[in-house]
């Protein structure tokens, strides 16, 4: 069972406010140190309640990395997209480049001499 800060810290008030009418010379700060006690539990209970802060922002400092990540590898599977279309229609791109060399080096000949008959009729 866990005991929250606030209720030990209540606790540990209450206690202090009020001595046990069973055993008052528990009490009594004379024969037994209890203040000492007191002030070490309070030492530790600060201690905790110091750690328990630190949990807190290290889980928030994880929590942001964790987001930070997510958006990182979604920018970059966005990125990796982007570089696969632009690399596809370049392949397309070359694609038609290859094929309409081909067509001018099949085709070429019969090109020029289609040029050669004007050249020679328009003189």
């Amino acid at each position: 069972m866990k005991i929250s800060s606030q209720s030990w810290q209540a606790q540990l008030n209450h206690e202090s406010a009020h001595p046990s009418p069973i055993a008052p010379e528990a009490h009594d700060t004379a024969k037994h140190p209890s203040s000492s006690l007191i002030e070490k539990v309070k030492t530790m209970q600060l201690a905790i309640n110091r750690l328990e802060s630190e949990r807190d922002n290290l889980s928030h400092t994880v929590s942001d990395l964790k987001q930070l990540i997510q958006r990182l590898s979604l920018e970059q599977k966005r990125e990796a997209e982007r570089s696969l279309r632009i690399s596809q229609d370049l392949s397309q791109k070359a694609k038609r480049l290859e094929n309409s060399l081909e067509i001018s080096r099949e085709y070429g000949d019969h090109f020029q001499k289609i040029k050669s008959f004007w050249v020679e009729f328009i003189e």
